[in-house]
């Protein structure tokens, strides 16, 4: 019996399976990440078991910031361009959510809605 098929099948797994090994990134240690991208304005904060990225510009003395809180898969640099804008005016308060940007994981691998509200309120109580 002829076993063309079964060795073309063989080799198209095994050809498959290397391309996808070869193409896995692993994370990148935060602690690499802070040095491409954490900047004169970066603060860090102790809070819920993790080092949260937070950049609080503009002046002090404004009592209302303007807070802005990045979407998924994203990070407290998406508001760069408005920050650079208003940030002379208005004081603007952005910070990495756990797991997104310079903040890191969750030490509980916990992302509820319940979790980033508290995480939140947590920030601000601080951060006052």
């Amino acid at each position: 019996m002829f076993k063309g098929p079964r060795f073309l099948w063989s080799s198209a797994f095994l050809f498959v399976l290397v391309v996808l090994s070869l193409s896995v990134r692993f994370d990148i240690p935060v602690e690499e990440l802070k040095i491409k991208y954490a900047g004169k304005a970066s603060k860090f904060l102790p809070l819920m078991g993790m080092q949260v990225h937070y950049r609080d510009e503009g002046p002090a003395s404004d009592s209302i910031p303007l807070v802005l809180i990045h979407g998924t898969s994203s990070s407290l640099h998406t508001w760069d361009k408005l920050v650079s804008k208003v940030s002379e005016k208005k004081r603007v308060i952005r910070f990495d959510l756990p797991a997104f940007g310079l903040t890191g994981p969750s030490p509980e691998n916990e992302y509820s809605f319940e979790y980033y509200s508290t995480f939140i309120d947590s920030l601000f109580s601080k951060l006052k």
